[in-house]
């Protein structure tokens, strides 16, 4: 039987095949400050934490494997400001895995995915400075388990580092020592010169982050510029936006109103997929639509995150169950 592994955890960008347009103007989009309360006058200190839930959708269908696979645990998120007013995003996806059989459950496995990124402020397009990405994740090599059989998983601990200003990245396997062949490659980041200048170009670190930006008034499909690590090449990232649409009763507990939020929220439901020859399944993000420009109660905020598991196991959905807001 061949053996098939997954990683879903780090299938943080999809793969399905768009056709962009032939046109070479310029497409960079003009981001907001949506994530203040207050657009006419923003707060000075910039101090926001949200918190969300991590849990798995199950497929009722599989492709060529013979177990399901269950996700649950949290996803962070800190944004802040450095000495030199840069901001600073900080996430942190923890979550356990099982693996159920027909004849048996693997142990629980814990994974994560720990990243920071230093970006420019929105008048300078958000521009990524440095990012840091440690991954660590476990994939099942099995057929099959029983009683007679031990579970079996492939173990991954990846760190990448990718500094804009030298367009370097650096791909850390800490599965190996330092002195073992594979440790640690540099690789040349190279952009399209024709593609910098038409799209706005972001660190894959800091993309949900930046769809809070967006004004859908008048942008309603923008491709971003996304060095992908895993290929080592700068990808094309379509942000389809759809219609306004509302949830009728979304909950969350607010920290700076030190209060449980239940009420209908209106948001955008914008859908990320990349250019690629292998057509993939699309991933979904929630943003909240922004209510006043004096009093932008939601701050655009991601209020869930939908990411398809390999192989149609299901989807992992993030859903936001606390946040502190900017005042």
């Amino acid at each position: 039987m061949k053996k098939k592994t997954i990683v879903a955890i780090t299938a943080l960008l999809v793969c399905t095949t768009l056709f962009t347009s032939c046109n070479n103007a310029s497409q960079k989009v003009q981001f907001s400050e949506y994530w203040h309360k207050d657009m006419n006058s923003p707060a000075e200190t910039v101090l926001e934490e949200l918190t969300y839930k991590v849990e798995t959708t199950q497929s009722t269908s599989t492709e060529q494997v013979n177990y399901s696979a269950n996700y649950s645990g949290t996803y962070t998120t800190k944004l802040e400001k450095d000495a030199e007013n840069n901001y600073v995003y900080t996430t942190n996806l923890s979550v356990t895995a099982v693996y159920d059989y027909k004849t048996g459950k693997s142990p629980a496995l814990e994974d994560s995915v720990k990243s920071t990124v230093v970006f420019q402020n929105t008048a300078n397009a958000l521009k990524p400075i440095r990012s840091e990405k440690e991954i660590v994740s476990h994939s099942p090599i099995n057929g099959d388990i029983d009683e007679n059989t031990d579970f079996n998983a492939w173990k991954m601990h990846n760190k990448f580092v990718v500094d804009y200003k030298t367009n370097t990245a650096t791909i850390y396997d800490l599965c190996k020592t330092e002195n073992e062949r594979g440790y640690k490659t540099t690789d040349e980041i190279e952009i399209n010169d024709k593609d910098a200048k038409k799209y706005s170009y972001l660190d894959n670190e800091q993309l949900l982050f930046a769809l809070r930006g967006i004004n859908p008034d008048t942008t309603t499909s923008p491709i971003f510029l996304v060095y992908a690590p895993f290929s080592e090449t700068v990808q094309q990232i379509k942000a389809t936006i759809g219609a306004l649409e509302i949830a009728d009763s979304f909950t969350f507990q607010s920290v700076d109103e030190n209060k449980e939020i239940k009420e209908s929220i209106s948001y955008y439901p914008i859908t990320l997929s990349v250019n690629a020859k292998n057509t993939g399944a699309s991933h979904k993000a929630w943003i909240a639509k922004r209510t006043d420009a004096n009093n932008n109660k939601f701050r655009n905020v991601m209020l869930k995150y939908e990411m398809p598991i390999s192989y149609s196991l299901g989807t992992i959905v993030y859903t936001l169950t606390q946040a502190n807001f900017i005042d």
